[in-house]
Parts: C-alpha cells; structure tokens; sequence
C-alpha cells in the first residue's frame, strides 16, 4: 500500500490536446503515455471539444513531465499520436478561483 501512495505522489493529471482529425467518441480505455518504448502514463479521459474545434482529454503523467507545453507521445486506439500538456481550464472565462 504505502509504495501506491508514493507512485501516486509522484504523478500529477493534466489537460492535454492531441492529434490532427477530430476523434470520434471517447477513449473507452485508458490509453497508454509512452516514452523510450516505455508506458510512463495514462490517459484517463478524451474527446473531441466541439466549442474548442480540437481534441482534449486528461493524462496521468509523472511530474517531471507535467509542464504546460511538455510534448508527449500517446498511443491512441493502437496508433501512436503527439499530444501536449495544455494549460486549464479548457474553456476560457471558466478560469478557477
């Protein structure tokens, strides 16, 4: 138990946005974050923001990687996809107080 808390402390979840074609649905799954050839994350949530014309989603990721701006490679329904740490709220005017 206490080596999960410490693998969670060492993980932050971002907002990301990622590929080029607008998805279709959402991840079903978790989709891996990969680096070296090695998973080093996960993403937790994605869709298709209409209002933002663009693909966002959130992504556990260790917190040296977490960095707004930080390019990172997800493997997305098998393919593998750019993706980048973007800054939140997704919708602007809803900035948190």
């Amino acid at each position: 138990m206490l080596e999960k808390n410490l693998s969670l402390k060492s993980k932050k979840l971002v907002g990301i946005e990622f590929g080029t074609e607008r998805m279709k649905g959402w991840n079903e799954d978790y989709w891996p974050v990969i680096e070296n050839d090695k998973q080093i994350g996960q993403v937790t949530t994605a869709a298709y923001s209409p209002s933002l014309k663009k693909n966002i989603g959130y992504a556990m990721l260790p917190i040296e990687r977490t960095e707004i701006g930080t390019k990172i490679t997800i493997l997305a329904r098998g393919d593998e996809t750019g993706a980048t740490v973007i800054k939140e709220p997704f919708v602007r005017g809803r900035e948190k107080q």
